[in-house]
C-alpha cells in the first residue's frame, strides 16, 4: 500500500511538471487585416524547456533569428521556423517547418461600375475604394506611359481598360519593373450616341491616312473626308512619336502640324513637318458646333487615323555578313514533350492553309495593354539568322515562331522578326516572316515602315551557314486578316517567294484592321 501511494505521488508530480513545460509550435494568427502598421504573423510557440529556442527565417536575408516575423502590406506570407536545442544558431542551409499567413486588404481598389461613354473623362476606379492607411499610398500604372503614379486612372473613349494598382510606401515607390494587381474596367458605348463601327480604309466618306516617305518638305497627313450637307469634318492631333528614327523623344508639343497648333481642332487637312507616327482624330459635326465643347450626341462620324512617315527613302549601305558561328544542334523531340514546336516544311505550302489567319503583329499606340506572360509550352527557336532591309533601316534577328489555334504565336517577338512555323528555309521554298509595327506608344517595331517598300527594293536574309541571300520586292499589298487565298496567289506567282507581314490601320479600340504583306523573290 505504501509503495502504491508513493507511485501515485510521483505520477502526479510528473503530470504537474509536464503541464508546466508543455510544447506548442508557432501558429498563424488568424483574421489579419491591413491596418497600415507592422503586424506579427504568428503566435510565438512554447518550448519544452529553457534549453530550446524557436528560430524564424528572415525572408529577405535567409538568415535565422529569434525575432518573430511581422508583415505590413496585404498578401500571403510564408513563415519558416525551427526548434533548436542549445544556443547554436542554425545555418542558412537548414530547413524548417512552414506556415502560410494572410493579411487581407482593408479597402482594395474596385473598378467603377456602369460607366457609359458621354464624351467626358471618367475615373476607372471607384473613388470610395483604394484607401491606404498610415503613411502608405495606392499607386496606379499610367494607361499610356506605363509609369506609376498616385493619380487614379481616367479614360474618355468607350472600350476595355486594364488598370494595375500597387499598395506601397512613398519612401520606396514602385519601379517600372514592379508588378501590381490587375483589374478590368469597361466604358460602354451609349445607346443614345451615334458611335460608328470600325471604318474600312476604302470607305470614301471617311478621311484616309497618307503613309509616305519624308522628303524634307511639309506633307499632307490625310486625305479629306466627304461630309454630308450641313456637316463638316474636324481634325485634331492626338499623339506624335519619332523616337525610333531620331533616337530621341519628341513630345506632341513639338510635333508641328503646319499652321495648326498641336492638340487644336481645325477644319483644314493637317500637314506634317517631321518624320514619325501621327495619330489624327477625325470627327464629323453639324456646322456651327464647337469641337472644343464637344458632346457625344454631336458626333455623326468618328475615326482615329495612324499615319506613318518614314525618315527618308535612301537605300542606305549594303548589310555586312553575319559573323559565322557554329549553329546550335537541334535536339530530337521526345514524344512526351508537350511544347508547341516550330517546324520547317520542305516547300512551305502549309503556310497557305485556308483555316489560318494572318498573325496580329501590332500593339496599340494609345491604349496601355500589358502583354501576358509567354506560356511555358511556347518556345521560339534560335535560327542564327538575321533579316536586313536597308531601305527602311531594318536589321533584326530572325527566330522560329510556332503555330496554334489557327494562327501563329507572335505576341512575344518584341524587336525580333519571326519565321513562321511551316515555312521553308529561305531560298528553298515559300517563307513567311512576321514582325511588329509598334512595340508600344513610343517605340516602332521592325516592320513599321513595311508599307513604304517599293518594287525592286532589296531584302537580305543573312545566315551563318549559307551567307547572304538577296531578294527583290515584286509586290506590296494591303490584305484582310483572313485573306489567305490572295496571299497564296501572289506568293506562288514567283518561285521560292519570301513574304513579310505586319499589321496596319489601327482601330479606335486598339486592334488593327488590315495586314500589310510584302512579297519578294530571290535574285540568285
Amino acid at each position: 500500500m505504501k509503495r502504491f501511494v508513493i507511485l501515485l505521488a510521483l505520477l502526479c508530480l510528473f503530470a504537474v511538471f509536464g503541464a508546466a513545460f508543455a510544447h506548442t509550435n508557432p501558429t498563424a494568427i488568424p483574421n489579419l487585416i491591413y491596418d497600415g502598421t507592422d503586424q506579427f504573423l504568428v503566435e510565438p510557440g512554447t518550448a519544452d524547456n529553457s534549453n530550446q529556442h524557436f528560430y524564424f527565417r528572415n525572408p529577405w536575408t535567409g538568415e535565422w533569428g529569434t525575432n518573430r516575423p511581422a508583415g505590413h502590406f496585404p498578401g500571403v506570407y510564408t513563415v519558416e521556423w525551427l526548434l533548436v536545442n542549445g544556443d547554436e544558431v542554425p545555418g542558412s542551409d537548414k530547413s524548417g517547418s512552414k506556415i502560410s499567413v494572410t493579411i487581407k486588404e482593408f479597402n482594395p481598389p474596385q473598378v467603377t461600375d456602369g460607366l457609359v461613354y458621354d464624351g467626358t473623362s471618367h475615373y476607372l476606379i471607384n473613388p470610395n475604394t483604394g484607401k491606404a492607411l498610415g503613411s502608405d499610398a495606392y499607386y496606379y500604372r499610367n494607361l499610356y506611359t506605363g509609369e506609376w503614379t498616385q493619380d487614379m486612372p481616367e479614360a474618355t473613349d468607350a472600350g476595355t481598360y486594364t488598370v494595375e494598382y500597387y499598395l506601397g510606401n512613398p519612401a520606396n515607390p514602385p519601379s517600372a519593373e514592379t508588378t501590381g494587381t490587375k483589374l478590368t474596367a469597361v466604358i460602354k458605348k451609349s445607346s443614345s450616341t451615334v458611335t460608328p463601327e470600325p471604318v474600312k480604309p476604302t470607305d470614301p466618306d471617311y478621311p484616309q491616312p497618307i503613309n509616305s516617305k519624308y522628303t524634307g518638305q511639309s506633307f499632307p497627313l490625310i486625305k479629306a473626308g466627304k461630309a454630308e450637307s450641313g456637316l463638316i469634318w474636324w481634325y485634331q492631333l492626338i499623339s506624335f512619336t519619332n523616337a525610333s528614327f531620331a533616337q530621341e523623344n519628341v513630345s506632341s508639343a513639338n510635333a508641328v502640324i503646319e499652321n495648326v497648333p498641336s492638340a487644336a481642332w481645325s477644319t483644314e487637312v493637317p500637314r506634317g513637318t517631321q518624320p514619325g507616327t501621327y495619330v489624327i482624330r477625325c470627327v464629323q459635326l453639324p456646322v456651327g458646333v464647337d469641337p472644343e465643347n464637344l458632346k457625344a450626341t454631336d458626333i455623326t462620324k468618328s475615326v482615329d487615323l495612324t499615319v506613318v512617315i518614314s525618315r527618308d527613302g535612301n537605300p542606305g549601305t549594303d548589310p555586312q555578313p553575319v559573323t559565322p558561328v557554329e549553329p546550335r544542334p537541334r535536339p530530337s523531340r521526345d514524344p512526351r514533350d508537350m511544347n508547341i514546336p516550330f517546324y520547317f516544311n520542305r516547300d512551305g505550302e502549309d503556310l497557305f492553309n485556308a483555316a489560318y489567319t494572318l498573325p496580329a503583329t501590332g500593339f496599340p499606340t494609345r491604349i496601355h495593354m500589358p502583354l501576358s506572360v509567354k506560356p511555358a509550352n511556347v518556345n521560339y527557336e534560335e535560327l542564327s539568322m538575321r533579316i536586313q532591309i536597308p531601305t527602311i533601316n531594318v536589321d533584326a534577328e530572325l527566330t522560329g515562331v510556332p503555330a496554334a489555334n489557327g494562327s501563329w504565336m507572335v505576341e512575344w517577338l518584341e524587336n525580333k522578326a519571326g519565321l513562321l512555323s511551316g515555312s521553308a528555309m529561305p531560298g528553298e521554298g515559300y517563307s513567311m516572316v512576321a514582325a511588329h509595327n509598334h512595340l508600344n506608344a513610343e517605340e516602332f517595331g521592325p516592320f513599321a515602315l513595311l508599307f513604304s517598300l517599293e518594287e525592286n527594293d532589296r531584302i537580305f536574309v543573312n545566315t551563318a551557314e549559307d551567307g547572304l541571300q538577296i531578294y527583290s520586292v515584286y509586290a506590296n499589298e494591303l490584305l484582310e486578316p483572313d485573306d489567305m487565298q490572295k496571299m497564296a496567289s501572289i506568293a506562288k506567282s514567283e518561285e521560292n517567294s519570301l513574304v513579310l507581314v505586319t499589321c496596319e490601320n489601327e482601330m479606335i479600340e486598339g486592334g488593327y484592321m488590315n495586314r500589310r504583306a510584302v512579297f519578294a523573290k530571290p535574285l540568285f
